[in-house]
């Protein structure tokens, strides 16, 4: 449902249209042990990948799809 401010005017456009350092990414990465690690990025102003929230430890199960195992703290911990 589309909120109508007062007046019957439509909201007006965001400022900013999304870009890389304002979208999120989701990464699968494939690690030594044969488990998959699922993580959430964003791009910092050097353009280098950082991670958003917990990162999740996978396994692929027998279907093809990522059961999580455990997770990871957040990096700054």
């Amino acid at each position: 449902m589309n909120r109508i401010p007062q007046g019957g005017l439509r909201r007006p456009k965001p400022k900013h249209p999304p870009t890389l350092a304002t979208t999120t990414i989701e990464r699968i990465d494939r690690q030594k042990d044969g488990t998959y690690r699922l993580w959430h990025s964003k791009e910092d102003r050097y353009c280098k990948p950082m991670q958003v929230g917990v990162a999740q430890i996978c396994v692929m199960n027998e279907y093809g799809f990522l059961v999580v195992i455990k997770q990871e703290a957040m990096p700054w911990y």
